[in-house]
């Protein structure tokens, strides 16, 4: 009966064809449910509505007709299959739970056949359907999903596709082509292959409305101008592969907004080639295990987050922008590169056991946004450091971040490089307006400046910076390295006199250039290792820290106060400066250079040990005060303006020599140095003088008034050593001065002063050229308890009798034949005193006495 049935039917709908073909009309309706082949010989007026429930229809023929609807007056478990090429000048609509399939066999050149000519495909319900599982192609042609689901499990090739509601499915071996993609609320799982193309900007991917995508194990490439993500949805990437690619077209752009997720994991990758990407709007772009790389600008803007954890990797040879509260992890053994990266607007960027590059990228291939300029070429004047870098960074705006090699912070903004992570700069960093950049336990390296402006902040826990240029600190900018080591192959400059906070504590810092400070700065426990000057016109407070200056000059032109450091300076002089203050406590300062104080300065060392241990010149023009003060190899005291040093123990000569004039509150241990020099020397010694044969006292003499003095408040114990007295050839040569004691060395106790030798010469006060003289009449020297005087008498050779006396054969005649027996015991005892004071005031009298007896 039912064959029977289905017979008929099909007689009757045969005819009713042949009829509608006849009147040129169109519209069937199917009542039945059976299977039914929908025919070619239809009016292309026709619409199909088949509206029968449990139906199944098949068109294996070409197709062109008006229109299809499938579950027409709500039917349902209607399938329709489309074996053959179809056209319709309307749309296909399938409502409710029903199904179409196409199962075109793929012809000609596959993919890219026009096989189906639809004005709309429409899936109207959330139970409708539709599933390619041939080739479907319709370069024209458009699919509205409004509910249901369209799933390709082979070859589609669309002009679009709408996913307002429904879901969008492709399989693992499929192949997807659309030249526009958009889902409003809709969902997305794609596999296999799928391309965005088209000639027309006007076309694009979006994502909005809480519409959700997935590529899985797919790879996706796309030429379209446009990519958005916005309101709430979300776009997954895992173990997938999708190429963005505009290169020889107008800049492309990725945005990612209105609270919207871009996600990639599984070793998935992103390649941008001339696609900016920008997240914003509370957006979050998290990438785990997998990489982007773009030769574009990368934009994290207004309160976005970027998150990249696993090893994975962000490459970039463009200009990378964080600003407006945005946030950047970069996480557990992951990769940021980028030719530039500014931060700024309360932004923070956090990078944890990964590397953060910047200035390099091993993607660089000259991408669109690039610029030749160089911000090298803005190099600061000494007079002015660091403005024009300011004011460029100041400038910046998203669309001039075309600078090459270039790193910023801005605006209370905060970067954290944390547990072994790496910072490389490979060009210049700026810090300003109160931002603030934490190093824990982590490697910072910068091939060109570290600037830091307007009260930003540098702080460094156990880690390490190498600067490969200088270190220039700015306005009221602070620092603080702790347990860390710094390591500047040029110059370290604090530019401002703000008093602010900068600290070195139990940390190495060692300086290629020069150090110069008009501020403040803190060393405590620390290492300063300079190889050139040390100039601080600012306050230096150091505990327990070593200074090394190498080759160059440590100069104090304000406030150095120290406690327990060491100071050594190996190959320069040493300055304190006019109105400067050198206080140190518990110190060792240690000097083969010269080192001067000025007039109007203060030298102070408490329970401290100077070391003058070279060839240098330690000069002091203001009272000072050390607890020690050694000095080896050369060097030179040199006492200025009558000043008063005051040493809480025995100065120490085990070489070098001490000159000038003033006041030595000590005890002076000259063992090999030299007191005085070829200019007059005036000391005051308050304690003990000692000297052993390597010992030396030089005595200038210029005129019965003007000469060297030492005079010693305690005892002179002289056990060796040189005396070499100076005369000026001019004041030898005026008798008027012969007889007069001229005292050189008093003692207010017990004087011992016996020299190894003693060493008389005249210099030419015009030319300076000096002479040895041996003449023993002209050139002596008298010795009481407490005194030791330089006296001149006559040449031995031109002087008469009375001015020169006579020998000691003469003495001893004249006595024989005068009084004889008797007074020969008496001359022989005056021969035996003469011999012992030949140069005391009592052989004189002697002298005199017996010349007395001659006449």
């Amino acid at each position: 009966m039912k064959i029977f049935k289905k017979a008929i039917f099909l007689i009757i709908f045969v005819l009713l064809n042949l009829i509608n073909l006849i009147k040129g009309q169109g519209g069937l309706t199917f009542f039945s449910g059976g299977n039914f082949n929908l025919l070619g010989l239809l009016p292309s007026n026709t619409i199909i509505a088949i509206n029968v429930p449990n139906v199944q229809c098949i068109s294996n023929d070409q197709l062109s007709i008006e229109g299809i609807e499938v579950g027409y007056g709500g039917s349902t478990n209607i399938t329709l299959d489309i074996l053959a090429p179809i056209t319709l000048r309307n749309d296909l609509d399938i409502n409710f739970n029903n199904t179409v399939y196409f199962n075109i066999p793929p012809g000609g050149l596959g993919i890219m056949d026009d096989h189906v000519d639809v004005s709309s495909i429409n899936l109207n319900q959330q139970t409708s359907k539709m599933i390619n599982m041939g080739s479907m192609s319709g370069k024209n042609s458009s699919i509205s999903i409004k509910g249901g689901y369209l799933n390709n499990k082979s070859k589609l090739n669309m002009k679009s596709i709408l996913n307002t509601g429904g879901s969008f499915i492709t399989d693992s071996s499929s192949q997807t082509s659309l030249a526009n993609f958009q889902s409003v609320g809709g969902d997305n799982f794609i596999q296999g292959e799928i391309i965005f193309a088209s000639s027309d900007d006007a076309y694009a991917l979006s994502l909005s409305t809480q519409s959700h995508s997935t590529l899985y194990n797919a790879q996706a490439s796309s030429s379209l101008k446009n990519f958005k993500i916005s309101t709430a949805s979300t776009f997954n990437m895992e173990s997938s592969y999708f190429s963005m690619n505009r290169i020889d077209q107008d800049q492309g752009s990725i945005s990612l907004q209105d609270q919207s997720t871009i996600s990639l994991s599984s070793k998935s990758g992103l390649d941008l080639f001339n696609f900016g990407l920008v997240i914003k709007d509370s957006t979050a772009l998290n990438v785990s295990s997998s990489t982007i790389t773009t030769d574009s600008n990368f934009r994290v803007l207004s309160t976005a987050n970027l998150l990249l954890k696993e090893e994975s990797s962000l490459i970039s040879s463009s200009p990378m922008l964080i600003r407006n509260f945005a946030t950047v992890n970069i996480n557990s053994k992951s990769n940021v590169e980028s030719k530039i990266l500014y931060i700024s607007e309360e932004s923070n960027v956090n990078v944890d056991d990964s590397i953060l590059t910047v200035g390099y990228s091993s993607n660089d291939r000259g991408g669109s946004s690039s610029s030749s300029s160089d911000s090298s070429s803005t190099t600061p004047t000494p007079s002015n450091p660091g403005i024009i870098i300011k004011s460029s960074i100041q400038s910046l705006t998203s669309s001039s971040l075309g600078v090459s090699n270039f790193m910023g912070l801005s605006d209370k903004s905060i970067l954290s490089i944390n547990n072994s992570s790496k910072l490389n700069v490979k060009g210049l960093f700026a810090l300003l307006n109160e931002t603030t950049m934490s190093v824990d336990s982590s490697s910072v390296l910068i091939e060109k400046t570290l600037y830091s402006f307007n009260n930003s902040t540098i702080g460094s826990f156990n880690s390490t910076f190498n600067i490969s240029d200088t270190f220039d600190v700015n306005d009221d900018s602070k620092f603080k390295f702790i347990d860390s080591n710094l390591l500047i192959e040029g110059s370290f400059k604090i530019n401002s006199d703000k008093k602010v906070s900068r600290q070195f504590i139990n940390s190495d810092v060692k300086v290629d250039g020069k150090f110069l400070n008009f501020g403040t700065i803190q060393f405590n426990a620390s290492r300063f290792d300079l190889n050139r000057n040390f100039t601080s016109v600012g306050l230096v407070n150091s505990i327990g820290s070593n200074i090394k200056v190498k080759n160059g000059q440590f100069n104090v032109l304000g406030y150095y106060i120290g406690e327990s450091d060491e100071i050594n300076l190996t190959n320069g002089q040493m300055q304190i400066g006019p109105k400067s203050n050198f206080k140190c406590s518990g110190c060792s300062i240690t000097s083969i250079g010269n080192i001067r104080q000025a007039k109007s300065s203060t030298l102070k060392l408490f329970d401290s040990t100077f070391n003058n241990n070279g060839v240098g010149d330690l000069s002091v023009s203001k009272n000072s005060v050390f607890q020690k003060l050694n000095q080896y190899n050369g060097a030179i005291l040199s006492l200025i303006n009558n000043v008063e040093i005051h040493s809480n123990s025995t100065i120490d000569l085990q070489g070098g020599s001490i000159v000038g004039m003033g006041l030595l509150n000590t005890t002076i241990n000259n063992q090999a140095g030299t007191i005085g020099n070829n200019n007059i020397t005036k000391l005051d010694i308050t304690g003990n003088y000692t000297q052993g044969i390597g010992g030396t006292i030089i005595v200038t003499i210029d005129s019965i008034n003007e000469l060297s003095t030492f005079n010693i408040q305690e005892s002179v114990n002289i056990l060796g050593g040189n005396l070499i007295i100076r005369l000026n050839k001019q004041m030898v040569e005026d008798k008027s001065n012969q007889g007069q004691p001229m005292s050189v060395m008093t003692s207010n106790q017990e004087m011992n002063a016996s020299f190894n030798s003693i060493q008389f010469k005249t210099y030419d006060p015009s030319s300076g050229e000096e002479t040895d003289q041996n003449d023993d009449c002209r050139y002596q020297t008298k010795q009481t308890k407490s005194t030791l005087a330089v006296l001149l008498g006559s040449d031995c050779d031109t002087a008469t009798n009375d001015e020169r006396g006579l020998t000691t054969p003469q003495i001893i005649g004249i006595a024989f034949a005068g009084f004889g027996v008797i007074l020969v015991a008496s001359l022989i005892t005056t021969y035996v005193v003469f011999q012992k004071y030949r140069y005391s005031e009592n052989s004189i009298k002697l002298k005199k006495w017996v010349l007395k007896f001659k006449a």
